[in-house]
């Protein structure tokens, strides 16, 4: 499973990345991280709010801060 995070140096960006990463490790499994921040990238990707999570390749969440728990729920969802 692949997961990106969308979003520049905002605190909410970083907050969404904090909350991906603990919310899989409580997960398990084989879960690849990436956070992308280059602006060339995030336009290609289509995101036009951020911050944005994209699980194995679609866009899941755009403009929404998450919890742990809340992202869990998301990435359960959207394996």
């Amino acid at each position: 499973m692949k997961i990106q995070i969308i979003g520049d140096c905002c605190s909410a960006c970083h907050h969404t990345h904090e909350a991906i990463e603990k919310a899989a490790a409580e997960i398990g499994g084989d879960i690849e991280i990436e956070h992308v921040n280059d602006i060339v990238k995030v336009l290609q990707l289509g995101v036009l709010q951020t911050p944005a999570i994209i699980i194995n390749d679609k866009v899941v969440s755009s403009g929404k801060h998450y919890s742990v728990e809340e992202a869990k729920q998301l990435i359960i969802e959207n394996r």
